[in-house]
């Protein structure tokens, strides 16, 4: 039996979600597993350790910060050192950028075994500062040594580990997986509903689906829009739809989980996605299997989602307002289009198999620690 530990500061969102999923679904007869994860970003994530204390994960919180915060980040480097040191696993796997390296580090200083990380979008990848991004990479090339197996949920995330360092034999590309679906969401569609579904800050890109609502409206007067998500920018954003003339053609859902998620996606028509990073967003992949057409831009595994299968409208990162309505608009106007759109990504969504993801992570854990 292996013993697998898990460090994760990101305990929100999709690496939230992966997480829960890889772990509840790896054999207990296989693997002992412990969840190491800070809750400051999202305290309601606590929900998901009582899940795993039940089971039989055994849980541990580490608060850490996002950013670089030197004294912070020392005191939680030694306290995962001295959890390392007595949990002894056979595997570590790190993931997400600041977990990545910290825990990295806290494994090679603790003496533990094989090092697994999986960035979900490298920080140097990330838009923003550009010295920010230098050092960033800087981290990630400081720990490539300290890393036996990196597992990139995109192509575009392994030619970025490529880029920096890694050896091609010590990557695995093993995108996200969802569930299979057990029973059907009642399809509540009012015709024309574009919607937006993830959390309101500058990655997601929320702003520039609310640039587009004028230039949409102008094709497609009878357009309704759905935005939902919780976030720093929710009340920015609702501020400046109130103050539009189009302002009651916009409802605000709010902050969802994953069965609210899946009742919002039942609600559209066209789902869009103007980020501006990913790894390989679960918020894609779901509506792909619920039959939603999607507009999305080009970054992390977008392309990789697709396929061949033409499921979604891909457009550059930080279209304009105007491409991006005209995107929106034009499977609004052919319904047609947008319904073979939708049926090929329902059909696509079945390779994303959770059950897979996991048999092929828990594959490469066997690797590493044997290799140790």
């Amino acid at each position: 039996m292996l013993r697998v530990v898990h460090i994760l500061e990101a305990f929100t969102g999709g690496t939230r979600r992966h997480l829960r999923d890889l772990a509840l679904g790896l054999p207990a007869a296989e693997f002992r597993q412990d969840a190491i994860v800070s809750l400051r970003r999202d305290p309601a994530a606590a929900a998901d350790l009582d899940a795993f204390r039940a089971a039989g994960i055994a849980t541990h919180v580490v608060p850490l910060r996002r950013r670089v915060a030197p004294l912070s980040d020392l005191v939680g480097l030694l306290r995962l050192v001295r959890l390392l040191r007595r949990l002894r696993p056979d595997v570590v796997h790190c993931h997400s950028s600041k977990a990545g390296f910290l825990g990295r580090l806290a494994a090679r200083l603790a003496g533990a075994g094989a090092t697994v990380y999986t960035p979900h979008a490298f920080a140097f990848a990330i838009a923003g500062a550009p010295i920010r991004r230098r050092l960033y990479r800087l981290l990630e090339r400081l720990a490539v040594p300290w890393t036996d197996r990196l597992v990139a949920v995109s192509q575009r995330e392994r030619e970025l580990a490529l880029a920096i360092g890694y050896a091609e034999a010590k990557i695995a590309c093993i995108p996200n997986g969802i569930a299979a679906r057990t029973e059907e969401t009642p399809d509540t569609r009012h015709p024309t509903t574009v919607g937006f579904l993830g959390r309101l800050c500058r990655q997601k890109g929320a702003d520039l689906f609310v640039a587009a609502i004028p230039g949409i409206l102008r094709q497609v007067p009878e357009a309704r829009f759905r935005i939902a998500g919780g976030g720093p920018w929710q009340a920015r954003l609702a501020r400046q739809v109130a103050r539009q003339a189009w302002r009651d053609r916009v409802a605000f859902a709010g902050a969802l989980d994953e069965a609210g998620a899946a009742a919002e996606l039942a609600a559209m028509d066209v789902l869009v996605m103007p980020s501006r990073w990913e790894g390989l967003s679960y918020t894609l992949l779901d509506a792909m299997q619920a039959g939603v057409a999607v507009v999305a831009t080009d970054v992390g595994g977008v392309r990789d989602a697709a396929g061949d299968s033409g499921c979604i409208v891909v457009l550059p990162p930080e279209p304009d307002a105007q491409a991006l309505a005209d995107a929106v608009a034009g499977l609004l106007r052919d319904a047609a289009a947008a319904g073979r759109r939708a049926a090929a990504g329902r059909r696509r969504a079945a390779f994303f198999s959770l059950d897979a993801m996991i048999g092929r992570t828990a594959a490469v854990y066997g690797e590493a620690a044997a290799r140790v």
